[in-house]
């Protein structure tokens, strides 16, 4: 019977403890609102698909997230699935617990048959049933002991790995069966939490579990966390948590189910509930063995009520990852007020207090056992423009048209120093010895002396112009911000000097300091100014200040400037001012606070003094939202360096798991990013491609860099990181590639392309040559040519005619009748000679050739080149005569003159014999005389009067035959050319040239 009531039992206190939380859920509860912390969610709608079970820190600083859909990575910006990032493939199962080794391991437990995996750098190595069939289920934990050996936590039971091989820890070592989750504290003790109570081993690696506590609690102990004295603190199903061993027991004073339980850096508790959100455990002044709470949920900016669990980053901020998403806590580094009205301006008193300066009055916060709080004192003194301590005790007051003097809550009106006549005040200034110092609209200085005016003296200078600000420096001079954009100093002696040189920038002027060693410092919307000898020197947005420039000013008990500007609060080390004095072009080193610091909005500019430094050394700034306090001491000047690595490649889409791109890439683009878990809004970027980029490119927060059509070659992609204080990294992250060719981007092509413009240059060459040799060869055939026609025909018949001549010349006294029949006969053939000589030039065809054959036309030549000699001519035709070319006729017919001629002429014999013969494929024409003959080797052809002789063998040669000569001295001469017998038109070797 007992046996079938113990799960009875179990049910209705699961049954009474889910009616308690329901209970407690539905009344909210708004006095234990969780403050301090700068909250930011991050959902589905960001990419990141919730719940988050698990959260780890790798040495690079990268966040590493266990979801129900993978291991995601996230750099402060984006979300990142390993398998996005390129790793080895993991089990496609939800991942419940992550660790992260000092050696930079990184252990992923998953849920169902998952087991665990081992990430080294991006190699996996998986371990699913290795140990035994029951290391299956769900990884609850995962945790490293002292000698580096692997404890995990499971629904089937404690698993340790060491030595490379898998242990179950189990019965024999005392522990019950089923889940169990376990936790080594700081002395090495193994603490194990099952259904049935909770178990410790003092030593880890050996011994039995001694059971600490009993328990039937369904809601068991799940999460275990050690405090900075040795106490360990546990969850609980009703309160939340509680702490464990001897000493007062203290738990918390709601209902709550607690599911993890964490302590940072600052012994802080924080218990991550199912339902009830995520809590902070004050645990300095219990109260009846009770803590305070003050929780974050739905209702104050956080993803989810249930909380799966809690971690702290290296930066000290707390990460809670819940059904919805993860959620970011960033504890203010800078405290906020905001519960002040409007703020237009602030100043110190010399009791300690700090006096700000409201639309509807002055209100003083003082500094006790707790921090800075509201004041007593809250006068409702309207419309201050100015408020300013006094040495002599009390504040200095002024409004638009009065002067108060404020003692405790005392406020006392100066009378006017010009009865009946009000005055206008434009700025306000106290001395050392605690007077005011007043300037009004009409440029008049008015000192109080007790508590009343003094005689005032005017200042030409500032007559008409509008005085912003004013200070009286520790050696009594006036400094006056005037005019807008004018600075003047008043010395002790009276004199008014203007300040106008390059060194205040042309924008307007807001604040004028004096900093611990008497320096004046002047704000300006160009930027920052400091008085140098006689002159001013200035920084601005060429040394890495805001666009919108320097509002106001304070100074640290450590002798920074800190500096309120639109971007935020700057902290400047003066060491860098004047090394950008000394260096150009020159960024200077600082860091920037913000809203993600706690600032209540940003810095403002409302009346002549919003930033002052309070007796305990924390600064005061105003900011648009109200109050922002700093507290340099707190505030560590310098931040690790931030590591910049380069996350994905993709060519045309498609990632890169080389460093070869494929020929003919288009579309290149690298991811980078940079892990900036507090403040990824600070984190800018630049970055260059060698061989590409001529300098580097500021890509400002964007982590992407975009490249298109790449010429072929090597390339080394850079990339720098920048965080808040405005200097670049010295380490980059590169990325060596080679982009590979087309064919037609290779040397080879090009050196065939060469070859090829080449051959087709020297091709050109050789044609145009070729042309040139043709012409010029056109040309001299063409001069041969008339050569030839001008010595067989005009050159012929001019010898003939002297020949004609000289027998007319015999026959004049003898006969006259027939000399001179003669002379008509000789004029006529003149005529015919020169119509033979016009034709010959212009390449015509013979006029005898024209009117008859070539058989007519020999025989006439023949018959007159004979005619008035002593030689007779006879001519003989065999074969069958037929028309020829008229280029094989042509030159027939010259060869056939010109043979005559020599026999008429030269030979000296009486007789002279033509004979053509046809035969069927060639024509041999033959002129024989019985003349003197001659010898061809002692008369060369070609010279002399023998030039006729080439003449002839050329003509043979045009018209496709040879010429034969056959001459002996004393044995006359035959003159043979023989030519092929072509028929029809002119041969395709062409006419005279």
């Amino acid at each position: 019977m007992s046996a079938l009531l113990h799960p009875f039992r179990r049910s209705l206190l699961v049954l009474a403890c889910l009616v308690v939380l329901a209970s407690s859920a539905s009344a909210v509860d708004l006095r234990g609102v969780l403050t301090g912390y700068t909250f930011t969610s991050w959902s589905r709608k960001d990419g990141l698909v919730g719940p988050v079970w698990a959260i780890a820190q790798d040495a690079n600083g990268f966040l590493w997230l266990g979801t129900d859909s993978a291991l995601v990575r996230f750099d402060g910006v984006r979300f990142a699935s390993w398998e996005a990032l390129g790793g080895q493939p993991l089990p496609r199962l939800p991942v419940r617990a992550l660790l992260v080794t000092p050696q930079g391991t990184l252990w992923v437990g998953f849920a169902g048959s998952g087991g665990v995996a081992r990430i080294d750098n991006r190699s996996v190595t998986s371990f699913v049933d290795t140990a035994s069939p029951d290391f299956a289920g769900v990884v609850s934990s995962i945790a490293e002991g002292t000698t580096g050996d692997i404890w995990v936590s499971s629904a089937t039971g404690l698993f340790r790995f060491a030595n490379d091989r898998w242990s179950r820890i189990g019965i024999a070592e005392g522990l019950t069966e089923g889940p169990v989750t376990g936790f080594l504290d700081r002395e090495g003790r193994l603490w194990a939490s099952t259904p049935d109570g909770l178990f410790r081993r003092d030593r880890a690696n050996e011994g039995t579990f001694a059971l600490i506590e009993a328990t039937n609690d369904p809601l068991r102990t799940i999460s275990l966390s050690q405090d900075s004295n040795g106490r360990v603190w546990a969850t609980d199903g009703l309160t939340g948590f509680r702490a464990l061993g001897t000493g007062p027991t203290s738990r918390g004073r709601d209902a709550g189910r607690g599911y993890r339980v964490l302590h940072d850096r600052l012994g802080q508790l924080w218990v991550a509930t199912i339902g009830q959100g995520l809590w902070r455990v004050d645990k300095t002044a219990p109260t009846r063995g009770t803590l305070a709470v003050e929780r974050a949920t739905v209702l104050t900016g956080l993803s989810s009520d249930a909380v799966r669990t809690v971690f702290e980053d290296r930066e000290g901020n707390i990460w809670a990852g819940t059904t919805d998403g993860v959620d970011r806590l960033v504890p203010h580094r800078v405290t906020p007020l905001t519960d002040l009205g409007v703020v237009n301006t602030l100043d110190t008193s010399i009791d300690g207090r700090v006096w700000v300066g409201t639309a509807d009055g002055l209100v003083a916060l003082a500094h006790g056992t707790r921090g800075w709080h509201v004041g007593d004192s809250r006068i409702p003194l309207r419309g201050a423009t100015v408020v300013r301590g006094s040495q002599a005790g009390g504040l200095w007051v002024s409004t638009a048209n009065a002067l108060y003097r404020v003692n405790g809550n005392t406020v006392t009106p100066l009378s006017p120093p010009h009865p009946g006549k009000p005055i206008s005040i434009d700025a306000m200034a106290t001395d050392e010895h605690g007077e005011a110092w007043v300037i009004t609209s009409g440029g008049e200085l008015l000192e109080t002396d007790g508590g009343k005016f003094r005689s005032g003296r005017q200042v030409p200078e500032l007559a008409g112009v509008r005085t912003n600000a004013a200070l009286v420096d520790r050696s009594g001079q006036l400094w006056v911000l005037y005019g807008g954009t004018k600075i003047g100093v008043l010395a002790t002696d009276g004199r008014f000097r203007t300040f106008g040189d390059a060194g205040l920038g042309s924008g307007l002027h807001y604040d004028i300091f004096e900093d611990d060693e008497g320096g004046i410092w002047v704000c300006g919307a160009d930027g920052l100014s400091r008085l140098q000898g006689d002159h001013f020197v200035m920084i601005g947005v060429a040394n890495g200040l805001p666009a919108s420039g320097v509002y106001s000013i304070a100074q640290d008990d450590r002798h920074d400037l800190w500096l309120a500007t639109s971007s935020g609060i700057l902290r400047l080390d003066p060491a860098e001012f004047d090394t950008a004095q000394t260096s150009h072009p020159y960024v200077v080193r600082f860091r920037i606070y913000d809203t993600s610091d706690g600032l209540a909005g940003y810095p403002v500019t409302l009346g002549d003094r919003n930033a002052v430094r309070a007796a305990d050394g924390t600064l005061w700034f105003v900011t648009s939202r109200g109050i922002s306090v700093a507290d340099p001491r707190r505030l560590s000047p310098r931040r690790p360096a931030t590591l910049v690595a380069i996350d994905a490649v993709r060519a045309d889409d498609v990632p890169v798991v080389t460093n070869e791109l494929r020929p003919g890439t288009s579309k290149l683009e690298i991811d980078y990013t940079a892990p900036e878990l507090t403040s990824p809004l600070k984190t800018r970027f630049r970055y260059r491609l060698d061989r590409f980029d001529t300098d580097w490119i500021d890509a400002g927060t964007r982590r992407e860099a975009l490249y298109t059509s790449l010429a072929p070659g090597d390339y080394t992609f850079r990339v720098a990181v920048s965080q808040d204080d405005g200097r670049w990294s010295e380490s980059e992250a590169t990325w060596s590639f080679t982009e590979h060719p087309r064919f037609r981007q290779t040397w080879w092509f090009y050196g065939l392309v060469g070859l090829g413009l080449t051959g087709l240059t020297l091709g050109a060459w050789q044609i145009r040559v070729r042309q040139l040799r043709r012409q010029f060869a056109l040309v001299l055939g063409e001069r041969v040519r008339l050569s030839r026609e001008l010595h067989d025909t005009l050159l012929q018949s001019l010898v003939g005619v002297a020949l004609e001549f000289d027998v007319v010349s015999k026959s004049l006294e003898t006969s006259p009748a027939a000399a001179r029949d003669r002379v008509i006969k000789i004029r006529e053939q003149v005529e015919e000679y020169i119509r033979e000589a016009r034709r010959s030039i212009w390449s015509l065809r013979s006029p005898a050739l024209e009117t008859g054959d070539l058989v007519d036309a020999l025989r006439d030549s023949g018959t007159r080149a004979a005619a008035g000699h002593s030689v007779t001519f006879s001519f003989e035709k065999t074969g069958r005569p037929r028309r020829l070319s008229s280029n094989i006729e042509h030159q027939l017919l010259r060869i056939g003159q010109e043979a005559v001629l020599n026999g008429v002429r030269h030979s000296g014999g009486s007789s002279v014999t033509m004979r053509l013969h046809y035969d069927e494929d060639a024509v041999t024409l033959t002129i024989a005389d019985n003349g003197r003959g001659f010898d061809a080797g002692v008369h060369p052809e070609g010279t002399g009067d023998h030039y006729g002789l080439v003449t002839m063998r050329e003509r043979a040669q045009q018209a496709g035959g040879h010429l034969e000569i056959a001459s002996t001295p004393g044995g006359g001469t035959t003159v043979m050319a023989s030519v092929p017998a072509h028929l029809g038109a002119d041969a395709s070797s062409g006419g005279d040239d």
